[in-house]
């Protein structure tokens, strides 16, 4: 079963369909409490080994989106064709990890987003990239135009990216430096201070010959 795909029983899926018999893909708004997903509709499931009839089953990000426990947590769907969204124009995007900037994952990236059709603003989505070795990625949407939900369709759309967020630390590790340069610094004065002034190589200050001569450890008496 495909990560960005939920799965219903044949019935379900005949009724969803006879219900849109226009619609070229059919999205789940899957509601839980204050939360909202929005995940594609994929072929129909013999429940069986499953649930029930009524049982749908959901990707794991679905289920953390919607602070889902497990299995039996109750949901409300609503099914939608893909009319009901506009094509979007602009995503700006933050992946969690910079091994995605390592080679050009970039138009895969955007057909697996293609796949994945409905995002919406402020939600976080796993995408795996096979580049990668199949490595999934987190993607959170910042930002999606013209509208919060959109439809990603077509090639007219924009894609941009935020910094990694394993590289934002919000300035800590700048401020870890700084602070260790000055602890350094002090480190260095205060080893300064402690060298007695005027010392002698090689051992303890010693006082003048009574001629007035500076004593030498070298010097014959």
């Amino acid at each position: 079963m495909e990560a960005n795909r939920c799965y219903v029983s044949v019935a379900e899926w005949r009724k969803i369909h006879e219900d849109q018999p226009e619609a070229q893909r059919i999205f789940g708004r899957i509601v839980a409490g204050n939360a909202t997903a929005f995940c594609a509709l994929g072929e129909p499931k013999n429940m069986d080994a499953f649930g029930t009839e009524a049982s749908v089953i959901v990707p794991d990000w679905v289920r953390e989106l919607l602070y889902l426990e497990g299995d039996g947590s109750p949901v409300e769907i609503t099914w939608l064709s893909s009319d009901s969204f506009p094509n979007a124009t602009r995503v700006v995007l933050r992946p969690h990890d910079s091994a995605f900037y390592h080679g050009d994952a970039r138009e895969e990236l955007e057909r697996e987003l293609t796949c994945h059709g409905v995002i919406a603003e402020g939600t976080t989505i796993p995408i795996a990239i096979q580049m990668l070795g199949g490595f999934s990625v987190q993607m959170d949407i910042i930002k999606t135009e013209p509208a919060n939900i959109v439809l990603l369709e077509g090639d007219e759309i924009a894609f941009e990216f935020e910094g990694a967020l394993d590289l934002d630390d919000g300035g800590e590790a700048e401020r870890a430096q700084a602070l260790a340069e000055a602890e350094a610094e002090a480190q260095a004065l205060a080893e300064a201070a402690a060298i007695p002034k005027g010392q002698a190589l090689g051992g303890t200050n010693r006082p003048a010959l009574p001629d007035g001569r500076p004593w030498n450890p070298w010097r014959e008496a």
